[in-house]
């Protein structure tokens, strides 16, 4: 019997070791929006231009544009489905994508928008261009089935596709000119050729929404359940820093990872999830004292986080 709870005392001991978590404070402003709609994606230029996408999935996608670093948003409804994802290339050609295989694109930011839908259909749920030239978008739908396009131009004229996979996926990311990462549903995978060909990794275990790289041989990825996966040779190998499933550890919800170096870090997630890392992910920190709402994109450079959130919500935060 003692040696029954001794056995149990030390098991308590685990868990409460792997749950607590040393706390910090980054103070979080928000930000004044003219929307209430889920905001999916947040990026900035420079100190004073940036720009914010969501809406809601069957009425509307939400377009929004600050000039003064946020003070203020211009709001525009661009679609009738919801917008996941943005990126600003080169010479501020603007892409956006979203439900219903809906993809937007400008040359500028006074240029009209020009509109361009895939066949399938299917959500696009992340693009990266490397240059206009050379793209991927990645997505699928209800953990059923996914789908990668390879581009060869900024407006969505496609060279290859791939669908359907067994897998759906939530974002992609080139490190150089012919390597690009995805990641998805119990799915992480590499290119070598620029998306055109595709080598899944020997990893499962989650479904890993946001992956990024601040190096071409560091790279983080995250999933709902609440792993941390890292590869420290360009997507060769990854390794599990964080295991969500498991018993000793608490399910946490993961929306989206960013790292401004090897080192430093952020996680964000459901209910004000907001933890800070800055040895590589050996250990993490908590944030006191955010909100209460659901946070699924971060944005960080030069200093100046950004935080896109549910209910229109963007945050603001200084590091």
């Amino acid at each position: 019997m003692k040696q029954y709870i001794s056995a149990v005392l030390f098991v308590g001991i685990l868990v409460f070791s792997a749950c607590k978590k040393d706390r910090i404070e980054i103070p979080l402003t928000e930000l004044p929006t003219p929307t209430t709609a889920n905001l999916y994606d947040i990026v900035f230029t420079n100190l004073d231009t940036g720009y914010a996408v969501g809406g809601t999935r069957w009425e509307h996608g939400e377009w929004l544009q600050t000039t003064d670093g946020g003070a203020n948003w211009q709001s525009d409804t661009l679609t009738n489905t919801a917008l996941l994802d943005i990126q600003v290339l080169a010479g501020e050609q603007i892409v956006t994508s979203g439900y219903e295989g809906r993809y937007l694109y400008k040359n500028n930011n006074n240029a009209a928008w020009q509109y361009n839908e895939q066949a399938e259909a299917e959500p696009i749920n992340a693009v990266h261009f490397y240059d206009e030239n050379t793209g991927v978008a990645v997505g699928g739908k209800n953990f059923a089935f996914g789908i990668i396009y390879r581009w060869n131009n900024v407006n969505g004229a496609r060279d290859t596709i791939h669908y359907p996979l067994n897998h759906e996926l939530r974002d992609v990311e080139f490190t150089n000119e012919s390597t690009v990462h995805t990641v998805g549903y119990g799915y992480v995978a590499k290119s070598t050729d620029a998306g055109l060909t595709w080598q899944a990794a020997d990893i499962q275990g989650d479904f890993f929404y946001a992956l990024d790289f601040p190096t071409e041989e560091v790279g983080y990825a995250v999933g709902v359940s609440g792993t941390i996966i890292k590869t420290t040779n360009g997507g060769g190998e990854w390794k599990k820093i964080r295991n969500g499933n498991s018993v000793f550890i608490s399910n946490k919800k993961f929306r989206d990872v960013w790292f401004s170096d090897e080192s430093k870090g952020y996680i964000i997630g459901d209910e004000g999830l907001f933890w800070y890392t800055n040895d590589g992910g050996d250990s993490w920190k908590v944030v006191e004292d955010t909100p209460d709402t659901d946070f699924n994109r971060i944005f960080y450079d030069n200093g100046i986080g950004y935080i896109a959130a549910d209910e229109g919500k963007i945050y603001q935060f200084l590091d």
